[in-house]
């Protein structure tokens, strides 16, 4: 069962970026094998995407109160991941390519190699796609988007690096 860093810039002072780390554990009962996609829609997360399979759902809450929402599925060594999370209000003070660095350098903070990252936008939302190799033999890919003070992330963890493109390619922001 191998563990997966992830982190999340769940914290923005007007000074500096606090990460705090977030595992995704692989859990027997999370495994999946070729599961059927299907839309899936979280009101309270305003948003929808296509996933292979039903996600399973779960908080994690920091020392601080910062809440991380968790969607994830297994689909045999592949792993989706849509997590969302509300950013103090003084987070519209920092750029925002400073909060997308600070989640890039997170996401590389355990020996994982960068391969690639570029800037993408989703209708007016800023995004940054951020490409990796995991120490483990694994290929990376996340896609990061802040609305507001709420940021998204996209994320699969695959032994494929074609995996996941209808994924990122249905994500979108409801109302």
């Amino acid at each position: 069962m191998s563990l997966i860093p992830l982190f999340l810039a769940t914290s923005v002072k007007a000074t500096n970026l606090i990460l705090y780390p977030i595992t995704l554990n692989q859990p027997q009962s999370l495994i999946l094998t070729q599961g059927k996609w299907q839309q899936f829609s979280s009101s309270a997360g305003k948003f929808t995407v296509s996933l292979p399979g039903k996600p399973i759902e779960d908080l994690e809450t920091d020392d601080d109160g910062s809440v991380a929402n968790n969607f994830t599925v297994v689909d045999g060594e592949t792993v989706y991941l849509v997590t969302y999370s509300d950013l103090v209000k003084e987070v519209n003070r920092v750029a925002t390519e400073e909060i997308f660095d600070a989640v890039g350098e997170g996401y590389t903070a355990d020996g994982d190699k960068l391969v690639n990252q570029r800037e993408v936008k989703l209708d007016e939302y800023p995004g940054r796609v951020v490409e990796l190799n995991t120490t483990d033999g694994m290929v990376g890919k996340a896609t990061i988007y802040l609305v507001g003070n709420r940021l998204y992330q996209l994320i699969v963890i695959s032994p494929n690096k074609e995996i996941g493109e209808q994924f990122f390619e249905s994500f979108r922001i409801s109302d």
